[in-house]
């Protein structure tokens, strides 16, 4: 038993030591190839900084346009009937794939590529001095449609009138650019396939003919003007738009003015109802008109005293009882 003890501590010891050479032998590989290891860390870690920098400037948006496509002018039929019927039938996929490819056409392309300057060279090309290469713009106005055409995606939706038109670039603002321009020479030329023939002639004959007949109108009203002694309409609506700002101007006035009047109005009668008939406004005293009074009141003291004696001279004296 004690021999089967010793045997384990000794296996322990023993596998304890494998384990600590092992970490010694790890440890003496590192620092022998420290920079290596160094070297590789960094490189790892600047390409990882790389992918994450390329994603994050390689961000693509994506611009999305749906063109619903409808059937509703037809050429009219020249029946025997006074009224004919006119019907219109379903929108094949042979002309759904017309529209497709109208929105797809090259000169479509191109003119969207010269409206937002997409046809650039690459940016090492302004890194190279001036006139050390010549460059060829057709052929990057080629590689700009190629480039275009790749990032444009025109799918009809099946069992639809409608055509998706998708658009990725970098900047957002720039895909909904480059699909509105896209939606405006789209339609432009779809009219101009679609458009009857003549109609455009005989519109642009109808808009002659109205120009000429505002032209001879406007002669006659500046000849009637000149006989009459009339000025012209423009003048004519200045002085009266002027005249209109004074009179209103004086309209106002002549309204504060009377506001004002009616406000002093109510503060007079106001006044007039806590004011009493009579006031005292002034107490003076006259000394010549005292002294007459003097003088009035010593005359009569005196007559009262004169009359007083008459009378006691006059009336007999009482008899004693």
């Amino acid at each position: 038993m004690k021999q089967t003890k010793d045997e384990y501590n000794l296996s322990d010891r023993e596998d304890a030591r494998t384990s600590l050479h092992t970490l010694r032998d790890y440890l003496a590989i590192g620092f022998r190839r420290r920079r290596l290891i160094i070297y590789t860390f960094i490189g790892i870690f600047f390409v990882s900084a790389l992918l994450a920098l390329h994603e994050l400037i390689d961000k693509q948006y994506q611009a999305r346009i749906v063109f619903l496509v409808k059937k509703e002018r037809v050429d009219p039929m020249v029946t025997a009937e006074s009224n004919p019927q006119q019907r219109i039938g379903d929108l094949t996929e042979e002309e759904l794939n017309t529209e497709v490819q109208l929105l797809q056409s090259r000169d479509i392309e191109e003119k969207v590529i010269d409206t937002w300057a997409l046809a650039q060279p690459p940016f090492w090309y302004y890194l190279i001095p001036p006139g050390w290469l010549n460059l060829d713009w057709n052929l990057l106005k080629k590689n700009a449609v190629r480039d275009l055409e790749n990032k444009m995606a025109v799918q009809p939706l099946i069992k639809t009138n409608l055509i998706n038109v998708t658009y990725q670039s970098s900047d957002p603002y720039l895909a909904a650019r480059v699909l509105q321009t896209l939606s405006d020479l789209y339609m432009k030329k779809h009219l101009a396939v679609h458009r009857t023939s003549g109609t455009a002639d005989f519109f642009r004959e109808e808009t002659n003919r109205y120009q000429r007949g505002l032209s001879l109108i406007e002669a006659r009203l500046t000849e009637f003007g000149q006989k009459e002694g009339l000025v012209s309409v423009q003048l004519e609506k200045e002085n009266t738009l002027r005249k209109l700002a004074e009179f209103e101007g004086t309209a106002e006035v002549t309204r504060a003015g009377i506001a004002e009047a009616k406000e002093r109005i109510h503060s007079l009668e106001a006044q007039s109802t806590s004011t009493p008939s009579r006031l005292t406004s002034q107490i003076r005293t006259s000394p010549v008109l005292l002294e007459q009074l003097k003088s009035t009141l010593l005359n009569l003291e005196l007559k009262r005293t004169d009359l007083l004696e008459k009378s006691k001279r006059r009336l007999p004296k009482p008899a004693p009882l």
